[in-house]
């Protein structure tokens, strides 16, 4: 039997660890070690929080600097070790076989600015397509701010930015765009 709210944890920490790219033969093989881990993980943060030293302004982020930031988080960090597994760096880069040198911590400032810069990169301007294309993706997924001749597909590619389509002066359009209605994008529209 599962213990309350465990069950999300187990889920979590599985997909976390199918990211990092351990086959999934491994991870049927450890399943009884995954909820230890983060049982173990989960006291760590209830015991920091209790004294005081873990709040949203001290937490850290363990990234690899060695290409370009793309919104890949390998794991938080809380006193000097990560939330997952209780690695510190030079453990954990060894755990992931790369260069220690190649992992950084930041600090949740660092974070949001890696985040914003990430984020604008992603977005696209309009680009012509064809009406088949329109057509197609306006029937994929249920669509969302759907004016008649503008709307976003409801899933996000990426934080909060979302294929966009537009049908104007007889051509159809497709961008990359935060999420929004066609006055929020108006000037990524007027750009056309």
């Amino acid at each position: 039997m599962w213990p309350q709210g465990s069950r999300l944890k187990y889920t979590v920490a599985l997909k976390m660890i199918v990211a990092f790219g351990i086959p999934e033969m491994e991870i049927l093989k450890s399943k009884p070690l995954i909820m230890p881990f983060f049982r173990c993980n989960e006291w760590n943060f209830q015991h920091a929080k209790k004294e005081s030293k873990f709040n949203h302004t001290t937490m850290k982020y363990l990234i690899n600097t060695s290409k370009k930031f793309t919104g890949v988080i390998i794991d938080r960090v809380i006193n000097g070790r990560t939330a997952i597994n209780g690695h510190t760096l030079a453990e954990s880069a060894k755990w992931h076989n790369e260069d220690p040198s190649n992992f950084s911590i930041v600090s949740e400032a660092q974070m949001q600015e890696l985040v914003s810069n990430d984020r604008q990169s992603k977005i696209e301007p309009f680009t012509e397509i064809t009406q088949e294309r329109f057509d197609h993706m306006l029937g994929v997924l249920p669509p969302m701010n759907f004016t008649g001749n503008y709307f976003q597909i409801s899933e996000a590619l990426q934080y909060d930015l979302r294929a966009t389509f537009l049908h104007k002066d007889g051509k159809f359009y497709e961008a990359t765009l935060p999420t929004g209605t066609k006055s929020d994008n108006r000037e990524y529209i007027e750009a056309i």
